[in-house]
């Protein structure tokens, strides 16, 4: 009988480990996916990595200007204050499509709670109040507070912004290029 307990146990070990990956899997899906915004209690609600990377890129006084509105509106509580650091940079390698690290970068790092839940603020070089901001706009969206959905749609007319930007890049770098074929050799 302690032989087939035993058993039952490791298999129902190997169940929930499997469950347990999955879910992850799952949850990295919804996280890092390829799928824009997500559908939550019928608010449109704008994945982080685009949030983060449309308040970087353009938003930045956007972010600084909504960080001050919450920290007059709730009790921020700063765990850990912008700090420097370095860490390392993945790249993924054309050839083999192996990743390898291509060296290290300066980052500063803020994290905040907003009543339960926590914030990170990252940033590439030395920029403490966009760090900050970044920490506070990611509590505010953890914690589901209803200032998330007034950001999202300041958000959404800076992704508009944001693909006006890319195309404009894009003409630029079109006008310059070289039509080898009306080339004469």
């Amino acid at each position: 009988m302690n032989k087939d307990g035993s058993v039952k146990r490791v298999i129902l070990f190997l169940v929930f480990i499997l469950l347990f990956t999955k879910s992850l899997q799952w949850l990295n899906g919804v996280l890092l996916g390829d799928k824009i915004h997500l559908q939550m209690e019928g608010v449109r609600i704008m994945k982080r990595n685009l949030r983060t990377k449309l308040l970087i890129e353009i938003g930045r006084h956007e972010a600084i200007q909504f960080a001050k509105q919450i920290l007059n509106t709730y009790q921020v509580e700063e765990i850990q204050p912008p700090k420097l650091g370095l860490t390392m940079i993945k790249i993924r390698e054309s050839a083999k499509q192996s990743l390898f690290y291509i060296g290290e970068v300066l980052i500063t790092e803020t994290k905040v709670k907003i009543q339960a839940s926590f914030g990170i603020g990252i940033v590439i070089e030395e920029d403490e109040d966009l760090s900050r901001a970044l920490a506070i706009i990611d509590a505010v969206y953890k914690e589901n507070l209803p200032e998330a959905a007034i950001l999202d749609k300041e958000l959404e007319e800076l992704e508009v912004k944001y693909h006006q930007k890319q195309e404009q890049m894009k003409c630029s770098v079109e006008r310059t290029k070289v039509n080898f074929e009306t080339m004469k050799i």
